[in-house]
């Protein structure tokens, strides 16, 4: 298994894990959404970024993580609001 493929199987894991308190598996989202993001599947990197809720607010407080989140929110904006025009949406 690949280290990309490891840190993604790990980082799924540990958010659909029932035994975890609920800031762990906020965090474990980010992590995994992270992962896509870095990987460039910015789908699943958004929907894990959507179920990542404080960790994500969290995340976009830290410098150094504005790409980022932006990417997800710009993402987020496109699928939730395909028929708007490019600059309404930036």
């Amino acid at each position: 298994v690949s280290g990309h493929a490891h840190a993604t199987v790990t980082s799924e894991a540990l958010y659909e894990s029932a035994e975890l308190p609920k800031s762990a598996h906020d965090a474990a989202a980010l992590l995994a959404s992270k992962v896509y993001y870095y990987l460039g599947e910015y789908d699943e990197a958004l929907s894990f970024a959507l179920n990542a809720g404080n960790a994500f607010a969290e995340e976009g407080r830290t410098a150094g993580a504005e790409e980022y989140v932006e990417t997800v929110i710009c993402e987020c904006a496109m699928a939730r609001f395909p028929t708007l025009p490019l600059s309404a949406r930036v």
